[in-house]
Parts: structure tokens; sequence; C-alpha cells
């Protein structure tokens, strides 16, 4: 049950990411918007970023580790 969520919650992150990158890539190239009319966006997929990668690099950690218990059992 919590892996099923965890990878519903991933998708979901990985959806969100894509689509405020391509929210960032059409005010800046198609209507050629200033930085600050898309700021928001690019600092919420930066963070939202930096969080999908922390959360990928905890998730193989506790895996390694179970990994590790199982091996000396």
């Amino acid at each position: 049950m919590a892996a099923q969520r965890r990878k519903i919650q991933s998708d979901a992150c990985s959806i969100l990411l894509i689509v405020l990158l391509v929210s960032v890539l059409v005010q800046q190239y198609a209507f050629d918007a200033l930085f600050s009319q898309y700021s928001v966006e690019f600092v919420c997929f930066l963070g939202l970023s930096l969080v999908h990668i922390l959360n990928k690099r905890r998730q193989k950690k506790i895996s390694e580790k179970l990994d590790k218990e199982e091996d000396e059992i």
C-alpha cells in the first residue's frame, strides 16, 4: 500500500515538473516574456526538482539498508 502511494506521488511529481518546465519554456520562447513574469514557475520547478532528487536518494538508501539487512539474515 505504501509503495503504491509513493509511486503515485512520484508520478504526480514528475507530471508537475514537466508542466512547470513546459510553462517556463513557453513563456520564455513563445511569449518572449520577462523573467519576472515566469520566475515563480521557475523557482517552483527548481524547488520541486530538488525535493524529487532528495526523495529518490532517500529511497535508494532505505532500499540498500533493507537489502543489506536481508543479506545478514
